[in-house]
């Protein structure tokens, strides 16, 4: 492992990158952020005569990873392959923007710093480490685990453009040509996670409610993620977007009595509905996704639509029998490990 650090034109930093944009930031853990009143800091100084020699001590610099680098001290260059920027991204596209638009001062210099490494794992360690300095979801990590990166692979296959960093299908929409994807259902690894484990992982279900960051945590996502599938994403996702028209049908008939949706889905007269005993759908969407997931599991031949209103029943009738079910309120209820338990219980039971 070796490093160089220096300062380089942020002109020339972008006229080196050219159309690697895209690419350019494959290890990093997050991409541009565009409404950032960092970033619209970051141009304001860039651009601004008056301010544009003090960007080198006004900003923290870039690192940059690579598997090769060539350096050439006689005329200042360095040449690097297999190259990502892991600390800089909100800098370096903040930059490109201003000299797309020809607005990018030419005295604006920037630190930064080279590393030389091919061992895969530590590469992966120096992102985290660098990235961790400041405030970042726990969910930003895992871009660069090797079952998330296969498993966007694997999605591919089946029209699934999995974003394994936040905003990545648009950010790449802007630097390279994404037309073979634009039929794909685009699907945040953050909803993937949350909605596979709550359909799948029975122990963790309750979690993946009422703390979806702790799904993330390093010490705890391979073990969350080690059975996970591009069939079993797919499935979650299809049915909590059923799950979730659903309950907004349920929520229709809650502000507008007279409306009858939800009852005739679930097959009840208009006369004998009352809506209270249906009110934990309105935070019950990983509690009724759960759910669904067993039923089907145990009854492979049930249509989704029959297995959603048969896991309505049940947990309708789970909470009507237990008075301190009946006694908590359905934002608490719904994240309780114990109504998840009593429903999962139940349906092996049945089944």
């Amino acid at each position: 492992m070796e490093s160089w650090v220096g300062v380089i034109n942020a002109k020339k930093l972008i006229e080196s990158i050219g159309d690697n944009l895209s690419s350019i930031f494959d290890e990093n853990i997050r991409l541009y952020e565009n409404k950032s009143k960092i970033n619209e800091g970051i141009k304001k100084t860039a651009r601004d005569s008056r301010s544009a020699t003090m960007f080198y001590f006004y900003n923290n610099g870039i690192t940059l990873i690579c598997d090769k680098a060539k350096n050439s001290p006689g005329n200042g260059a360095i040449a690097l392959s297999g190259v990502s920027i892991v600390n800089g991204a909100q800098t370096v596209n903040s930059l490109a923007s201003l000299a797309k638009n020809d607005s990018l001062d030419e005295n604006v210099d920037i630190l930064i710093r080279i590393i030389q490494i091919k061992e895969y794992e530590q590469r992966a360690k120096i992102t985290e480490y660098l990235n961790s300095q400041t405030p970042i979801k726990e969910s930003y990590f895992i871009a660069n685990n090797s079952i998330i990166r296969k498993l966007q692979e694997d999605l591919f296959e089946k029209a699934y453009y999995l974003e394994r960093q936040i905003n990545e299908y648009e950010y790449k929409c802007q630097y390279q040509d994404m037309t073979k994807f634009e039929n794909y259902h685009i699907l945040p690894v953050e909803n993937a996670v949350q909605h596979y484990v709550g359909a799948y992982v029975n122990n963790k279900a309750a979690q993946a409610k009422s703390g979806k960051s702790v799904l993330f945590d390093q010490n705890n996502i391979e073990e969350n993620i080690k059975d996970i599938s591009a069939e079993k994403v797919i499935m979650s996702d299809v049915l909590y977007a059923k799950i979730s028209s659903i309950i907004t049908l349920y929520r229709k008939n809650r502000r507008n009595p007279n409306n009858s949706e939800f009852s005739d889905y679930l097959g009840i007269d208009k006369s004998n509905y009352i809506s209270d005993l249906y009110s934990f759908l309105n935070t019950g969407d990983i509690l009724l996704l759960n759910s669904v997931t067993n039923i089907k599991r145990n009854k492979p031949s049930l249509t989704i639509d029959e297995s959603i209103k048969e896991s309505i029943d049940l947990i309708r009738d789970i909470i009507s029998s237990d008075e301190q079910f009946k006694d908590q309120a359905p934002a608490t209820l719904t994240k309780s490990n114990r109504l998840f338990e009593s429903v999962q219980n139940s349906i092996n039971k049945q089944h």
